[in-house]
């Protein structure tokens, strides 16, 4: 064969591997899960020593925000994990904790921490200075029982998932109660003790319904849309799905769900399309004790909270071609920040009111649509089921229990274990102690 011929062929082979590499490498970061992990933060009762951490939440410029459920507190960190500040204290006075759990914060920088045992939510300044508190034991509407999970939406309202009562409920920027959606049961739209709850964009509430084993899609004012996932250990199923996140990469949004029993985090489309997991039951850095809950960066970094490790573990996505080649996309406009309190500050002067039963569920007059992807169906069309009652302040209850109780689903398995809500739990407390540390 002529050699020129030969060189032709060699050279266009070339030309095609690098061609083929440059796309997976350039696709790659939205297709596959994160390439690696760090474990990140030491065991122990000292300051920036760590004790089953329940929650962790990470602010625009890297800093990390620790739930530090063994050590009653929470614990502020820069980015390589070297201590900032921590405040708290076991107890039940302001600023103290009784099993600190999620933990989130707002588009101001607020932190709002979940007093599980507590049942309730407290709000803080970045510096760790108490401002207000929402939430008391009970079933009424604005009252909570031994929640476990909370997220805030793009415009500063605040979703709680009230363990115990079986329900969601949503606050006002203020903590001012708005309306609660769900009730016990297994079917479609009703909840058995959730844990998770996540908002996307355009305000769908996603909830982690732990007890049944499954995802649950909401709409803006808590009607049912779909719902994905069953018992088990296999592909698309869940034991103990404990903490969700919804995501946007590319103008897309993907929800990522952490299995608690099962060591993994799952990560679907916002339609419940299952994309990948990855995980296990270990302590290397990329396998996990007892995973409680997580967030996801801009950069789709995720940051875990391993509470049977006692660490927060890093994991980053496989970087794209752009960004291996050190291509940066244009840096979105910083957040407001709020101003720093002044010295001798302690309080805010005036603080949020504890929820109340007051206010009234939004109308929007809207409906739900024809027809919705439902994933235990097989994937088929099927007609929205009625959400279950949701419930206003101060009035009756709205909606037909009886049409959305009557779906026994078969994803459901009921109570995961944990006891009901019964009488309230008062726990003895050390003294105060309560300052903010500076380091």
């Amino acid at each position: 064969m002529d050699k020129k011929i030969v060189f032709i062929i060699i050279v266009t082979v070339v030309v095609g591997l690098l061609g083929g590499a440059a796309y997976m490498f350039q696709h790659s970061g939205d297709d596959v899960p994160p390439s690696s992990g760090k474990s990140m933060g030491v065991p122990g009762k000292e300051p920036g020593q760590l004790s089953s951490p329940m929650g962790v939440a990470v602010d625009s410029v890297g800093n990390i925000y620790v739930s530090d459920t063994g050590n009653s507190r929470v614990q502020k960190y820069d980015s390589q994990m070297n201590l900032i500040c921590m405040w708290g204290s076991f107890g039940t006075d302001e600023g103290q904790f009784d099993g600190p759990t999620g933990i989130v914060l707002s588009r101001d920088g607020d932190v709002f921490v979940n007093d599980e045992r507590n049942c309730r939510i407290q709000r803080f300044t970045p510096e760790g200075k108490f401002i207000s508190e929402i939430g008391s034991l009970g079933q009424d509407t604005g009252q909570l029982a031994f929640p476990k999970g909370i997220c805030i939406d793009k415009d500063n309202y605040i979703y709680v998932a009230d363990t115990d009562n079986d329900r969601i409920q949503k606050f006002n920027p203020d903590g001012t109660f708005l309306f609660t959606f769900g009730e016990q049961g297994t079917g479609a739209g009703m909840l058995s003790r959730p844990e998770g709850v996540a908002v996307d964009s355009v305000g769908n509430v996603y909830v982690t319904d732990t007890g049944n084993c499954r995802i649950q899609k909401f709409n803006a004012d808590g009607q049912y849309i779909a719902r994905w996932g069953s018992r088990g250990t296999g592909k698309n199923q869940f034991s103990h799905p404990s903490a969700i996140v919804v995501a946007s990469k590319d103008e897309q949004e993907f929800v990522y769900v952490c299995d608690s029993v099962n060591c993994m985090i799952l990560k679907y489309t916002s339609g419940g399309e299952y994309l990948y997991e990855w995980g296990g039951k270990g302590s290397s850095d990329m396998t996990f004790a007892s995973p409680a809950s997580f967030c996801v960066t801009p950069d789709q970094d995720i940051f875990l909270a391993d509470a049977g490790n006692n660490r927060i573990v890093r994991m980053e996505r496989f970087k794209g071609f752009d960004e291996l080649m050190g291509r940066k996309p244009a840096e979105p406009a910083p957040p407001a920040v709020k101003e720093t309190p002044k010295a001798g500050d302690d309080q805010i002067t005036m603080p949020l009111p504890k929820a109340a039963g007051a206010g009234k569920a939004p109308d929007k007059g809207g409906k739900p649509p024809a027809a919705v992807q439902d994933s235990d169906s097989g994937g088929g069309n099927v007609v929205p089921i009625p959400a279950p009652p949701v419930k206003e302040p101060g009035g009756a209850v709205s909606g037909d229990s009886a049409n959305s109780s009557t779906d026994d689903d078969e994803g459901g398995g009921g109570d995961d274990g944990g006891g009901r809500f019964s009488a309230p739990r008062k726990p003895s407390f050390k003294n105060s102690g309560d300052e903010v540390v500076d380091l």
